[in-house]
């Protein structure tokens, strides 16, 4: 298994990696795409992001945001979103997604791009508060929530999860784990489970 980020960033941000993941590795299937959401500490004076761009002009450098670690995708989306908002944002990398969710429920930092799977359980919870998804069209699990782009902040961006095999594998082995991965995931138990996930 393969998360994209880690893929495609990897090596941007990595270019002593021992591999070449265009050389070296062949892909399977696609298995799963997470949208990233934008999501607040509820102390933050925010309730969309025209707001919270707002709020972050009137007050340079004294907001900040979790992410799951340097080059991950809440890093890459927090950089993308300052870029575009033109705002000046502290980063906080921490070792993983669970102690930066942690941290922003505790407060500890102002805001956090994470994958709507791991963020429904703080948003329906009230520990943080969603302010919009950084994808073309809203989320099923989330239809009320504006996508960024809606609110004048034009990003898309997030994660997804497949099978690689190594480069050279025989084209009938790629081709078999791609229909058998793809009759796991299509079935309607394995959408909806996917779904309802986020």
């Amino acid at each position: 298994g393969w998360a994209g980020a880690a893929m495609f960033s990897g090596p941007s941000l990595l270019p002593s990696l021992p591999y070449d993941v265009t050389r070296d590795l062949t892909g399977v299937a696609t298995i799963a795409k997470q949208r990233v959401i934008l999501v607040v500490h509820p102390s933050v004076p925010a309730k969309s992001v025209k707001e919270l761009v707002a709020h972050a002009k009137a007050n340079p450098g004294k907001l900040s945001y979790a992410s799951q670690g340097v080059g991950a995708s809440g890093h890459l989306a927090g950089e993308l979103f300052k870029l575009h908002a033109g705002v000046t944002i502290t980063h906080v990398p921490y070792k993983g997604a669970a102690p930066a969710a942690q941290d922003l429920a505790a407060g500890h930092v102002s805001m956090m791009f994470d994958v709507v799977s791991l963020a429904l359980g703080p948003i329906n919870a009230g520990r943080v508060r969603a302010l919009g998804v950084a994808t073309d069209k809203r989320v099923p699990v989330l239809p009320d929530l504006p996508t960024m782009t809606e609110q004048g902040t034009p990003m898309q961006i997030g994660a997804w999860f497949g099978l690689l095999a190594p480069a050279g594998t025989p084209k009938q082995a790629i081709e078999w784990m791609n229909r058998e991965t793809s009759k796991i995931f299509s079935t309607a138990e394995g959408r909806d489970r996917f779904i309802k996930q986020g």
